[in-house]
């Protein structure tokens, strides 16, 4: 209908187009917007700025809308699109943070599958990192279902299941280890649980008792004691509380108490163990090897039950052999159930007095005391002596 070889100008109003609209002033520069032929629209120099007229990059948004407006929406429509932002460097490595959508097939990552899964992935040629973290004196936190999970404070300090870590690692609930087990600073790994799940206890006994307590079972049964300053171990079952062992063939396996003098030097000491089958040397005469031994160093040895009217009893055999009562009657002998009934009883063998010389001592009614020895004919000889 009209057709102007030449520049429309309009000098007041504008154009006004067919679906209403009016254009009052030219939508784009003469030569800064671009379409080619398949439609699509591209800048080739400059900056864009929307809602600002100073871009401070090659794109940049500023919103000033309140009601938690998103700055810049991305949205993709179809099922197996990608709705997210894409950077690439010159070497061909890329940082993608996309929202796949619920029918993609083809973005499988860590084992998981695609579909509808929130992605940031890097593919950074060269064997660059990636990099996460915050610049200034602020945390990191990294959550599931609007909650705080872990938690990197701005000190390194991280924690797991709480945002107040107080060490290096601070996790509220159990820790599990399913392949490796925990190392510790002198260099053991430790891939057991040292003490069961509901059958071994420790707890501190109080000021008064027992630094650390270990028991099974019932702690009622075990009452605390004011004698038992660091450790006490209780047991309710057929097992020995406190086992050791030695795995060398010529060592040992012992169980060694020490005390200490004013100026901290070794007073003294109590050895209960065994030595290996490939100990060498003697003691007092006996091979040292596969040895049982109680020593004692420092004072007198006292052994024997503390109960009124209990006996003590050495074996030699596997069976007692002497037997000191509680009365203080002692027996020689296979002592098993009958105790003895003198001061001293010897039976099922003979008393043999090796020194010549030596002999029975009795004392008289009047005080003198008598040594009864034998000569060579057999006959008893009484010789008057000083008493013990």
């Amino acid at each position: 209908v009209l057709s102007v070889n030449g520049l429309i100008e309009s000098t007041n109003g504008g154009i006004k187009f067919p679906d209403g609209t009016t254009q009052s002033t030219a939508a784009l520069g003469p030569s800064q917007w671009k379409i080619k032929s398949d439609s699509s629209t591209y800048y080739n120099s400059g900056k864009v700025g929307i809602r600002t007229t100073t871009p401070r990059s090659f794109l940049d948004v500023i919103s000033n809308e309140g009601n938690s407006q998103y700055t810049l929406n991305l949205s993709s429509t179809h099922s197996q699109g990608q709705a997210g932002l894409a950077a690439w460097n010159d070497n061909g490595g890329w940082l993608k943070m996309s929202l796949l959508g619920s029918q993609v097939t083809d973005g499988a990552a860590f084992g998981q599958t695609g579909e509808g899964t929130v992605q940031i992935l890097s593919n950074m040629t060269g064997a660059r990192d990636m990099l996460l973290g915050t610049l200034n004196n602020q945390s990191l936190l990294l959550g599931t279902n609007n909650l705080p999970r872990l938690t990197i404070k701005n000190d390194g300090r991280i924690g797991i299941g709480t945002t107040s870590p107080n060490q290096v690692l601070s996790v509220n609930g159990l820790i599990e280890s399913t392949n490796g087990g925990i190392k510790f600073p002198d260099g053991t790994t430790q891939s057991t649980a040292a003490l069961g799940p509901s059958q071994w206890k420790i707890t501190h006994g109080g000021s008064n008792y027992s630094k650390a307590r270990l028991w099974e079972g019932d702690s009622s049964k075990f009452p605390l004691d004011n004698y038992s300053q660091i450790v006490s171990v209780h047991s309710n079952s057929l097992g020995y509380p406190i086992s050791t062992y030695n795995t060398d063939p010529a060592g040992m396996s012992a169980i060694a108490h020490w005390i200490e003098d004013t100026n901290g030097l070794s007073a003294g000491w109590l050895l209960s163990g065994i030595n290996g089958v490939s100990s060498t040397g003697t003691s007092w005469g006996i091979p040292n090897a596969k040895l049982s031994a109680i020593l004692g160093r420092g004072g007198d040895f006292i052994i024997g039950p503390v109960t009124s009217n209990k006996s003590l009893y050495l074996l030699g055999g596997g069976s007692p052999q002497v037997v000191v009562s509680g009365n203080g009657n002692v027996g020689i002998g296979a002592y098993s159930t009958n105790l003895p009934n003198a001061r001293l009883q010897v039976q099922n063998g003979d008393v043999y007095l090796e020194n010549i010389g030596s002999g029975l001592i009795l004392k008289s009614p009047s005080g003198q005391c008598w040594r009864i020895t034998i000569d060579d004919s057999g006959n008893l000889v009484r010789t008057a002596i000083t008493c013990p």
